[in-house]
């Protein structure tokens, strides 16, 4: 033995000696902290256990340090099983003090059998060993026997582990060779470990490896995968993972089954992780929808599965493919995943678990819109607000689907319903209906706006994408001026100035008893959204400050002019209060015996019906004509207030006016062009009549009435079949004014009547005509 190995050796047996005497076996670390201590330790060891002195406890403390030891443990023993000659103990000594701790092993372990001179002779096939396990010296064929074991490490470049294979005293067989394979294929780490070390053991000591024996070790953990597989799919296959194991047995999906790896932390799978397990290859489709499957990974992060948590699953489950399924079907809706991801979120984070019809369209309509748009909900809307907005359709479903539940809000709407709700709660939980009005009519005036063929876009050289939370360079966002626009509407019902009603019960009265009237009704009177004319459009006689924005801000201007509406609603509002209350009593002597009396000349029976309903009819009708007189009368009949007067030629835009003041006072005035005979338009605001002003007509004159069936708005310009003609101030009488088979209806707007599933011309008769470049004006009014 090498000089430097002898004087390690007996180093190490006294230092042995002291720490077991001295209980020091913290120091073993210390002590035996290099590859040449190690060595020199385990040949230590084998002295010690020959002059019959126990040091298995300090041994066993040593290997739990460092595994590496059992390489040295391993040529100790084959070393010591003969009586080596000290000259050759120290040629291989200088070897494997250069030799890497791997090709040491190898290298000391192969020259102990053929060369070292631990053969009985250089003619001798036979050698004695000690055995892994400790057992008895034995004597080997190593040319037969032996040989074909390491010559087969030999062939793997794994002659480290010979001594752990020695045992395998027959011809190598199938199994054997399989058995060396399966068990090199395994990582460093894993083959080293003390468990595949122990099976391996096991399995060699009878020199057999029988078929049941390869089969076990192929699955290490015995969880149903091999071992190949699971280091493969980057699992541990000295781990059980049950609940892995049963997911792919029924997929065949790793992926999906290595989702449910944290409940395998102890290696058991319960009845509750079985559920869970179950829930997941139901919903395995749905793992892509980003919240649920997050949902799902909080829920098993600590391993385990409880009863509570068995009740919440069951419950996210049912939630999300109800929400995934309503999503799919939303031809509304661009990125399904995200919009159903972001439903399941909110609802989850709210508890929320069971919806209503209504909750379920609007969580859905709300997270589309906020997805496809890019809009961040948890920037805009806390929790609360969204929650708040679920409570109120829950108790008031009016306030998302309408009377008449053919509008119900879509994306757009949500949204905006959520801001409404956000801005004021309590106006919104007071007045449902006119909420999911304001709601509803800023999708349709924002959907307008946004088509370029209809809207501003029809002169304006910029695209136009407004978007209801954005202020674009003025003092307010839309959305801002729709709550300042509730409030106006608060304000009027309180002082009882709000003559069409809050609820549809109260509408129903006034436009008859049909739910899609009253929608229509309500729509136009809480947001009569007007802008630029359609007569100052075609006659390009637009206000500078107009065509400046129109071509760099169209945006800002659409807001501009939405506040300019409300101001002149304002001042509306005031006159309509003042007139209430007997300030403003030559409006009437105005009406009376100027406006209508004039008219007599023209149309007698027009003029008898318009002033009848005037002196006899409702205030819905009267405070409607006062609003028609008013845009290009104010002058005369309101002076002083403030109020725009448009010219007498400027029809369009006087129509658009007249509606603005009427609502204030929540009286509907619809716009409409009407054709003559010989196709003069004509550009008229129309009132409406209540079903008693109808009664009250035929009562005096039983021919038929025109007026529109859904807005009960009536041709103040011919009101019978019977008075179809014109007279003119030259006695020349234009009959027929217009033709009797084309005087049935007045038009509504056209993203209405395409909303309720009904064709546009249904809507629209022949003599009430809109031209493209028209529609968006007149029809925003309505």
């Amino acid at each position: 033995m090498e000089l430097w190995l002898e004087f390690e050796k007996e180093l190490a047996k006294e230092e042995v000696r002291v720490v077991k005497e001295f209980g020091l076996e913290d120091l073993i670390p210390r002590l035996f902290d290099s590859d040449d201590r190690l060595y020199a330790l385990a040949f230590a060891m084998e002295e010690l256990k020959g002059q019959n002195e126990d040091f298995a406890d300090i041994e066993e403390n040593v290997f739990n340090e460092n595994p590496d030891y059992l390489h040295y443990k391993t040529i100790a023993e084959a070393v010591y099983g003969k009586d080596c000659s000290q000259s050759t103990s120290s040629r291989f000594g200088r070897i494997l003090k250069s030799a890497g701790k791997i090709a040491l092993v190898g290298l000391l372990i192969g020259a102990t059998v053929y060369v070292s001179g631990c053969l009985t002779d250089n003619t001798t096939n036979t050698t004695t060993t000690t055995s892994t396990s400790g057992g008895t010296a034995s004597h080997i064929d190593t040319t037969t026997q032996q040989a074909e074991v390491y010559d087969y490490l030999m062939q793997k470049n794994a002659t480290e582990y010979y001594g752990l294979f020695k045992p395998l005293e027959n011809q190598l067989d199938k199994n054997e060779k399989t058995l060396i394979d399966e068990f090199l294929a395994l990582p460093k780490d894993i083959r080293e470990n003390p468990l595949v070390i122990q099976k391996i053991n096991q399995i060699v000591k009878d020199s057999i490896v029988t078929t049941d024996e390869l089969d076990a070790f192929t699955d290490l953990d015995n969880d149903g995968f091999i071992n190949n597989f699971e280091l493969n799919n980057g699992l541990n296959p000295l781990a059980k993972n049950p609940n892995v194991f049963y997911v792919y047995n029924k997929t065949k999906d790793i992926d999906l089954a290595k989702f449910v790896l944290p409940l395998d932390k102890d290696g058991a799978q319960d009845k509750n992780e079985k559920l869970f397990d179950d829930t997941l290859i139901k919903d395995s489709s749905l793992i892509s929808i980003t919240s649920y499957k997050e949902y799902l990974l909080k829920m098993i992060g600590d391993g385990k599965v409880t009863d509570i948590e068995v009740d919440r699953l069951n419950n996210s489950s049912k939630l999300v493919n109800i929400l995934y399924n309503a999503t799919i079907n939303d031809n509304e809706i661009s990125n399904k995943i995200d919009s159903t991801s972001l439903e399941f979120d909110i609802l989850s984070k709210l508890n929320k678990y069971n919806l209503t019809e209504e909750q379920l369209a609007y969580i859905v309509k709300f997270s589309g819109y906020s997805v496809d748009n890019d809009k961040d909900v948890y920037k805009r809307f806390s929790l609360s607000d969204i929650n708040n907005t679920l409570y109120l359709i829950e108790k008031h479903p009016i306030i998302y689907t309408g009377a008449s539940k053919k509008l119900m809000l879509n994306g757009l709407g949500s949204y905006s319903l959520t801001y409404l709700v956000r801005l004021n709660y309590t106006e919104s939980e007071k007045m449902p209906y006119v909420t999911w009005a304001l709601a509803e009519k800023t999708s349709i005036i924002t959907e307008m706006l946004n088509n370029e063929k209809i809207s501003l876009g029809y002169i304006s050289r910029k695209d136009i994408h407004l978007e209801i939370d954005k202020k674009y360079d003025t003092n307010s966002t839309f959305i801002e001026l729709v709550e300042k626009r509730r409030k106006q509407i608060l304000k009027a019902h309180e002082e009882d100035l709000w003559l069409i009603g809050l609820t549809p019960e109260e509408i129903m009265k006034n436009v008859g008893n049909s739910p899609i009237n009253t929608d229509i009704a309500i729509l136009h009177v809480t947001l009569p959204f007007s802008l630029i004319s359609g007569d100052d459009l075609l006659a390009k006689n637009i206000y500078p400050y107009y065509i400046e924005q129109l071509n760099t801000n169209p945006e800002g201007l659409v807001i501009f002019i939405f506040n300019r509406n409300l101001d002149v609603s304002k001042i509306g509002y005031q006159i309509f209060k003042d007139y209430k209350n007997g300030k403003l009593n030559n409006i009437d002597d105005y009406i009376l015996n100027n406006i209508i009396k004039d008219y007599e000349q023209l149309n007698y029976k027009t003029a008898r019906d318009i002033k009848f309903l005037y002196e006899n009819g409702s205030h819905i009708f009267k405070y409607g004509y006062i609003a028609k007189v008013l845009a290009p009368k104010s002058s005369i009949v309101a002076p002083n207030y403030g109020l725009p007067e448009i010219p007498a030629e400027d029809e369009e835009n006087r129509v658009s006016v007249s509606i603005v003041i009427a609502s204030s006072v929540g009286v509907p005035v619809y716009g409409g062009t009407l054709f003559t005979i010989t196709e003069v338009p004509h550009g008229l605001a129309y009132p409406i009549i209540t079903p008693n002003d109808e009664i009250k007509l035929l009562s005096i004159d039983n021919s038929t009435i025109i007026y529109d069936r859904y807005t009960r708005a009536i041709s103040i310009g011919i009101t019978r079949e019977s008075a179809n003609y014109f007279k003119f101030l030259n006695g020349k009488i234009l009959k027929p004014f217009m033709k009797a088979s084309e005087v049935s209806c007045f038009p509504i707007p056209r993203i209405i009547a395409e909303r309720n599933g009904l064709q546009f011309n249904d809507y629209y008769a022949p003599q009430f005509k809109y031209s493209n470049s028209r529609i968006f004006w007149r029809l925003t009014n309505s």
